[in-house]
């Protein structure tokens, strides 16, 4: 059994597999940058202002999140990948290594 997939035993439900999502940068770059591009329309229609804050949920390798501060945003980039995380931090970014289920953070106000 490969150490991405894993067994799930539940007395009510049977066996279940689950494969454990492994994420790297250079191949997200080389055979999926096209998720990110097709992303640039959502964050020209956020219309965001000049120091607003943003806070880019599943920021992947920090393309989205780098757009948005080129546009004058305090983008927050989140993702639970250590190497996307590290691959937006050498962009300079404030990437954070955190689990989108419990964000640390307070909604100020959500569109």
């Amino acid at each position: 059994m490969s150490k991405n997939v894993i067994l799930v035993e539940s007395s009510s439900f049977g066996r279940f597999f689950f494969i454990a999502q492994t994420w790297n940068s250079e191949t997200y770059a080389k055979n999926a940058r096209f998720v990110s591009d097709l992303g640039m329309p959502v964050v020209e229609l956020l219309n965001s202002k000049v120091g607003e804050r943003i806070l880019d949920l599943g920021c992947g390798d920090g393309a989205l999140t780098m757009k948005l501060q080129e546009f004058g945003c305090e983008a927050i980039g989140v993702d639970s990948s250590p190497n996307f995380i590290r691959s937006a931090q050498s962009l300079g970014l404030d990437a954070r290594l955190l689990d989108g289920h419990h964000l640390p953070f307070k909604v100020v106000r959500v569109n």
